[in-house]
């Protein structure tokens, strides 16, 4: 099943799509942040952590010029990466952010100094933050 299809289930059963905030960790990451670029359908928000934007630089104009792309391009996105992580480095946690700042999207980066390709409470506590106060177009979840 692929992430159109997931998402066009809850929709079907009822959840409003701008109340759908898709998100994940690692390649969970990658696949958010990369589905928000050719998803055709609005959502509430993006949440990638400890990842990065699947796209190659020299592609990503291109491709965010695309009408698929302006569907979510004010969709709060906040992206959160440990500065010790071996496995998906910092630089391209934080060069994705910059490169979606630079098509005009609303990008929070958050910095976790010294965690690896983990979670901790601090980047939960954020992300939780980011669901309750994130200013959906309802007026919040």
């Amino acid at each position: 099943m692929t992430v159109k299809e997931l998402i066009a289930g809850e929709v079907a059963a009822g959840i409003p799509a701008k109340r759908i905030v898709l998100g994940g960790f690692s390649q969970g990451c990658a696949t958010a942040l990369a589905a928000s670029m050719v998803l055709e359908t609005k959502l509430g928000g993006i949440v990638g952590l400890s990842g990065y934007l699947p796209v190659d630089k020299e592609a990503l104009p291109g491709l965010a010029a695309t009408p698929a792309a302006a569907t979510n391009q004010w969709t709060r996105v906040l992206m959160g990466h440990g500065t010790a992580d071996p496995v998906v480095p910092y630089r391209w946690g934080s060069a994705s952010a910059e490169a979606l700042r630079g098509l005009g999207r609303d990008v929070v980066f958050r910095t976790y100094r010294g965690m690896a390709h983990s979670a901790c409470d601090e980047e939960l506590d954020d992300v939780e933050r980011f669901l309750k106060e994130g200013k959906f177009e309802d007026g919040g979840i």
